[in-house]
Order: structure tokens, then sequence, then C-alpha cells
């Protein structure tokens, strides 16, 4: 496989960055049990699931943010000799919100093509359940 340091996908969500962000950052509970952090820097942040009755996790720090606009996190698994970065961008889109997720460092591990290619193809499910949430739920109060 060729060397990928970095993906980047992105979704538009038919909603306002305020509601977006209050649905990835306060509610993530609800679209996203598995993964678990306050949008604070210095959060420990665990994400647990299972496939096929094996159990995975993976550890991290959220590193910077910059509420209602920016999260980023660094974490790993286990078996990972290094990190990879997540980058979490919300902009204004009109009347929605575009979102950013960007997540690098995969050249620095050895299965770095392999975990690329995995976290290619489930971002999307977390983008998606975000998406439906944050445009599903009426804002909170």
């Amino acid at each position: 496989m060729e060397p990928v340091d970095q993906i980047q996908l992105e979704t538009s969500i038919s909603a306002p960055v305020d509601r977006v962000w209050t649905a990835f950052a306060h509610e993530r509970g609800q679209w996203w049990p598995e993964m678990d952090f306050w949008p604070v820097i210095g959060s420990l942040l665990r994400e647990q699931w299972e496939v096929d009755g094996v159990q995975y996790s993976a550890v991290g720090t959220v590193k910077d943010v910059i509420s209602g606009r920016r999260l980023v996190f660094a974490w790993a698994e286990p078996d990972w000799e290094g990190v990879t970065t997540v980058r979490w961008e919300f902009e204004a889109e009109g009347a929605g919100t575009r979102v950013l997720l960007t997540e690098s460092g995969f050249a620095a591990l050895s299965r770095g093509p392999e975990l690329a290619a995995d976290h290619r193809g489930a971002w999307p499910y977390h983008l998606s359940d975000l998406k439906e949430h944050a445009e599903r739920s009426p804002p909170p109060g």
C-alpha cells in the first residue's frame, strides 16, 4: 500500500453550527455512546467497541478546543507504536454547517496504510450519525 499520512472527510449538516457543536460536544452519548471525553484541553478520551465478540479500545487526550469551532485529540490503540491526531472543524455554510474531519500521523505507524484505509471507511459512519442526530433533534432547552 502507498504511504498515507492523512485522511480527510467532510459532511454538510442542515443545522446551525451551535446546534452541531452541542450535538458533537455534549450529546455524543446519544449518537456515539462508545466514545467518552469532555470538550476541554487535557481531557482523557476513551473509545470502546466490539467487533465479532472481540473488545477493542483506543485512548487519548483532547489537545485543543475552540468551543463551537474546533476540537483536536490524539489517540492510539494499545498495539500502535504511536498516535494519530484527529481534528474536527465546524464552519457555518449558509444556514447549515460544514464538518471537516482530518486524521493524521499514519506514516509513523507500521500499520499506517492499513489503519488509514480502515479509518477512512469508519469515519463516515460517525459523521452520518452526527448529521442525523443534529438534524433530527431539536436544540436543548
